[in-house]
């Protein structure tokens, strides 16, 4: 079954997750997932807005991601009992190791830029974002007693459309240095699907996986501090619906 998402509109987030509990709820039994896999991304050219005024980059890489995961686990949609456990799997990128520090960020903000320098700016603070609750959900998911396995894993260049919003100069550079040096979608999702498949005892807690092996997540991820700031801005963004500010 295809649930479509838009994950740059929090209001489409809550009617997909709606859908699949659904879809869930008609199997014979009941039904939960095994795996959710949260690779969507975007690196928007210039400063872009969600539907709900979100820094589409912020919007899209992290917080409709962090929306559809609460849901789901929140409506108890995601296996997580000893023995068969569920799996959230988060695409990540190693550029989130030079993000600046959430403690000097100003989460969820709208910053507005042009141009490339801008635009993987706030791709990495997007991924820094992201990497860090992921950990955090691991604990806070641990804490309560819940066996769901949460992981991470960065494909490395990928052949795909991510860059499309490039510059008409730069897309034909960009265009064959993907075509031959990048990897295809198949061959980077070899790594998912190990995760995936791979019995969930086998697997450490917010374990990080480069396509090439295991790699360590950025220091600032496992900060007690810099995690509760993160926790506490995204319950409030996610609560007021909107941003609060520009940057």
């Amino acid at each position: 079954r295809v649930v479509l998402l838009d994950l740059g509109d929090l209001e489409s987030v809550e009617r997909c997750v709606e859908e699949v509990e659904t879809i869930l709820k008609e199997e014979k039994g009941g039904a939960k997932l095994d795996v959710v896999v949260l690779n969507a991304a975007v690196v928007p050219a210039k400063s872009s807005l969600t539907k709900q005024g979100f820094e589409l980059s912020f919007g899209v890489n992290y917080l409709g991601h962090v929306h559809l995961t609460q849901l789901l686990l929140a409506k108890q949609l995601v296996k997580e009992r000893k023995g068969e456990e569920g799996k959230v799997i988060f695409v990540v990128s190693e550029m989130h190791k030079m993000a600046s520090s959430l403690l000097t960020e100003d989460i969820g903000c709208v910053k507005e830029f042009d141009g490339a320098s801008g635009s993987l700016e706030r791709y990495a603070h997007s991924k820094i974002c992201l990497a860090t609750y992921a950990v955090d959900l691991s604990e806070q998911l641990k804490r309560i007693g819940s066996f769901v396995k949460v992981l991470l894993y960065d494909p490395g260049p990928v052949n795909t459309d991510i860059a499309r919003d490039s510059p008409e100069w730069l897309k034909p550079i960009l265009g064959f240095l993907m075509e031959y040096t990048f990897k295809t979608p198949e061959a980077s999702a070899l790594p998912v699907s190990y995760f995936a498949l791979a019995p969930a005892s086998s697997l450490l807690d917010a374990q990080y996986l480069l396509y090439w092996g295991e790699e360590e997540l950025a220091e600032e991820s496992w900060r007690d501090e810099e995690r509760r700031k993160l926790r506490e801005e995204t319950e409030r963004l996610l609560e007021n619906g909107a941003p609060f500010r520009k940057c």
